[in-house]
């Protein structure tokens, strides 16, 4: 019995020894595989994550940050705030830009508004030309008709006039174009 005794106890150590390195691997592999998860290290590996970018509307220095990093945020809560101030002065800029460009509207519309009444004076000039013209024409027409000019031209400033005999149709012409 001392042999089986002996072949018992190796056979029993054996177990022990047995089990004792499968728990030990199993302890083992569980301290890999928590360390890999959590300390992970490679040379060419890669990593997915879940990354959601933002950017805001407009550009410019971050004054204030109201949050800290991974922490969970809701929709339309305030994250940070940008710098007013150049926009501050942008603005006041084209609220200048907009004052100088309607002055120069308005300029611009006096102008027009001078222009018309420079227009309607012209007009004025013409008819007034014109009602002249027809005078002059009428009083040719009746000195004419009288049979008292002969010869009527013009040069520059000086009327020759040579007439048949009349006087009084002299002095009527005379008068008529004094005006011109």
């Amino acid at each position: 019995m001392g042999s089986d005794t002996k072949t018992n106890t190796r056979v029993r150590a054996g177990q022990w020894l047995s089990a004792g390195i499968v728990v030990a691997a199993v302890l083992l592999g569980l301290v890999v595989l928590h360390r890999t998860n959590h300390y992970p290290r490679t040379d060419d590996a890669e990593v997915l994550a879940n990354f959601i970018g933002i950017a805001p509307q407009v550009e410019g220095r971050i004054i204030r940050l109201h949050v800290r990093d991974n922490q969970f945020v809701k929709q339309g809560e305030l994250l940070f705030e940008i710098d007013e101030q150049p926009y501050q002065y942008a603005l006041e800029k084209a609220i200048s830009d907009q004052a100088t460009l309607e002055g120069q509207i308005e300029d611009e519309r006096r102008k027009i508004a001078s222009q018309v009444s420079a227009v309607s004076v012209a007009n004025a000039n013409i008819h007034g030309a014109e009602s002249d013209v027809a005078r002059f024409a009428a009083a040719i027409d009746e000195l004419l008709e009288a049979g008292g000019v002969n010869l009527l031209f013009g040069l520059g400033e000086d009327l020759f006039v040579r007439f048949a005999g009349d006087d009084l149709a002299r002095a009527i012409l005379l008068e008529t174009f004094r005006h011109i």
